[in-house]
């Protein structure tokens, strides 16, 4: 199913309540507008990327992230062409609902318990608001509890959640605004290699079940955004110390 949305009754609950919930499957190009509504709205990609513009900064958005569109805000929202994203949303209001203002980032990494709380209220028959009531809350104390992960964990997380994505390092360095010779030396002194290697490596060990269960070689490599296929398999002899075809035999024996 590509969209699905449930709408919720206030249940005399002024503070803060939640008036819908949603999922999306957009298809390319796919944009949508929001003009100062008097509502919040969180959104939470599950895959894909796409681009927010909200209040005129623009931000390039993927698997494993969030946004937030405040009360008042102006935000337009785009999916990619290539590559559209899915993702679920939470709209939301009350007397309270100026405390998401406190939020210090409209985008950023989360966890996926908005997601997994979405899910789970499509298939309840009752107490609904207050389910998702009690989710909102629990994002709302993500969203403002000081990050406990590093910026270097942070940046291994954005790796691991678009591994199947052609990545520059020179453009995380600039999406996390750290210095890329500090960011090798940060990367060095946590994982023992540069960021450059972190990601071959990360790409050829997540590659492993795809050639084990049967792909060629040729379409494992451009799942993983290798443009040449001998690039790749050279990459995982480095790391592995077989071949991809040599670790496809052993593993149809």
């Amino acid at each position: 199913m590509d969209y699905r949305k449930m709408e919720f009754d206030k249940e005399n609950l002024e503070d803060l309540f939640v008036m819908s919930v949603g999922y999306q499957k957009c298809k390319p190009n796919f944009s949508y507008y929001y003009r100062k509504k008097r509502v919040c709205l969180i959104h939470y990609i599950i895959s894909g990327k796409g681009k927010v513009i909200i209040n005129g900064l623009e931000y390039n958005l993927g698997a494993g992230e969030y946004f937030l569109i405040k009360r008042n805000d102006t935000a337009t929202i785009i999916a990619d062409e290539n590559d559209p994203w899915t993702y679920v949303w939470i709209n939301f209001n009350g007397n309270k609902v100026d405390i998401f203002s406190s939020i210090p980032n409209a985008t950023g990494i989360i966890s996926n318990s908005l997601y997994q709380g979405i899910e789970e209220v499509f298939d309840m028959k009752c107490n609904q608001q207050y389910f998702m009531l009690s989710k909102l809350y629990a994002l709302y104390n993500e969203l403002c509890t000081p990050a406990k992960k590093t910026a270097v964990e942070k940046i291994a997380d954005y790796v691991r959640n678009h591994i199947k994505e052609k990545l520059y390092v020179t453009e995380i360095a600039e999406r996390f605004h750290i210095d890329r010779k500090y960011l090798a030396k940060l990367f060095k002194d946590r994982y023992g290699t540069g960021l450059k290697e972190f990601i071959t490596v990360s790409k050829i060990r997540s590659s492993l079940p795809y050639i084990k269960s049967g792909l060629s070689i040729k379409t494992v490599s451009e799942m993983f955004s290798y443009e040449d296929q001998f690039v790749y398999s050279k990459a995982f002899k480095k790391i592995m110390g077989f071949t991809p075809k040599e670790y496809k035999n052993k593993s149809e024996i």
